[in-house]
């Protein structure tokens, strides 16, 4: 073997040690960074019996997007009354479901430019009345059909 091809072969060896402790290197930051990885996210996970209160408390609990638009709200007013209603991107109320402080209960269903539709038992000048009203956007009845609850006449 002539002097080249040797120069040649010292060449080859010496970039392939490099090249062999370069991914050796690589393989063992890969096997740190997986480790440290798996760490991290095993331990932040949090515990189902943690992270789940039992009860949570509140007057007024909303659940809206990040924009704080289209929202859902559950609220309890001190006075008795008790709300679950639906807004929509505007900030309309579009669906809720009431009760009044001896427990009747009502659905509404409006629109701001359309006529809302109220149905349920409301307190009547006399007695309990299960009522269904069709409201303009002024809250002026346009039609309504109150009947005196049966069940009060028997």
């Amino acid at each position: 073997m002539d002097q080249e091809h040797m120069n040649r072969i010292i060449r080859l060896e010496r970039c392939n040690r490099r090249l062999v402790l370069g991914l050796m290197l690589l393989s063992m930051c890969t096997a740190i960074s997986i480790t440290i990885i798996f760490y991290v996210i095993i331990n932040h996970v949090p515990k189902p019996d943690a992270s789940i209160p039992e009860k949570i408390e509140a007057h007024t609990l909303v659940i809206s997007n990040k924009l704080g638009k289209n929202a859902c709200t559950i609220n309890a007013i001190t006075d008795g009354w008790v709300d679950f209603s639906f807004t929509d991107i505007r900030g309309h109320n579009r669906l809720a479901l009431i009760m009044t402080p001896s427990g009747k209960p009502t659905i509404m269903i409006s629109d701001p430019e359309k006529p809302k539709l109220l149905l349920g038992y409301m307190d009547g000048q006399k007695e309990e009345e299960v009522s269904l009203k069709l409201m303009d956007g002024a809250k002026r009845v346009v039609w309504e059909v109150p009947t005196t609850n049966p069940s009060h006449n028997q």
